[in-house]
């Protein structure tokens, strides 16, 4: 097995604090490090993927938006979303629709006004660019990002005041042991997020977070006048 470095000296992707990372596992294709900070794990840049090995991991995907499993599965978040969601808000982003964009459908089918973007699939910037979302939808993207705070963070200077954004990504448990934890055996996947990590992103931020589940998170501005981003 390589060696690699005990510690990993430079910003965390997700907190920015420059901190000395500790090695946290390593597997037969790369190590993991472990932000002291937010507790987000990592791969750094020398062990991750290509785009042109990424965008082909993503061509095996089979995910048919015209299977119910798949739309049930994604379409979690939607009843989540809506919680927290004004009743007026109908404008939508959905960021990372692959290419079956099934949440973009199903929100479309409920009266939302759906825009969509995908680096590999439907790469059109003109909806990052000076648009104004009520919400914007992420999901099974974060954990693939190299950057996660530079891209939350465009990503909500494309709301409205009051904008929600709603993340899906596995969170990582300490109890789950982390070797066996099946999250991490996707290559693709570089980034993995504690409830913690989140929770300190979004103080440091300025917005709420609340979870839902394993695998759910809305970022929202705290005060609300019915109280529900103060859980």
């Amino acid at each position: 097995m390589s060696s690699f470095p005990d510690i990993w000296n430079g910003p965390c992707p997700l907190c920015r604090e420059e901190a000395e990372h500790s090695h946290f596992f390593t597997d037969k294709f790369r190590p993991y490090y472990r932000c002291p900070v937010c507790t987000l794990i990592f791969v750094p840049a020398p062990w991750q993927v290509t785009a042109e090995q990424e965008k082909a991991r993503y061509d095996q995907h089979e995910n048919d938006p015209n299977d119910p499993g798949y739309r049930d599965f994604l379409g979690r978040i939607v009843p989540f979303l809506e919680e927290y969601l004004e009743t007026e808000g109908k404008r939508g982003l959905d960021f990372g629709c692959g290419p079956g964009p099934v949440l973009g459908q199903i929100l479309e089918g409920k009266g939302y006004d759906m825009s969509l973007y995908d680096l590999y699939y439907r790469d059109d910037k003109s909806v990052l660019e000076g648009s104004s979302y009520d919400f914007i939808l992420s999901t099974e993207v974060f954990e693939h990002l190299s950057d996660p705070d530079a891209t939350a963070t465009r990503l909500f200077s494309l709301l409205k005041p009051g904008g929600i954004l709603a993340l899906m990504t596995r969170f990582y448990e300490d109890q789950v042991s982390f070797k066996s934890w099946f999250y991490k055996d996707d290559e693709t996947h570089i980034c993995f997020y504690t409830r913690q990590s989140l929770s300190l992103w979004a103080e440091k931020k300025g917005v709420k977070a609340v979870f839902r589940g394993k695998d759910m998170v809305i970022f929202k501005e705290a005060r609300s006048d019915n109280g529900k981003y103060e859980e």
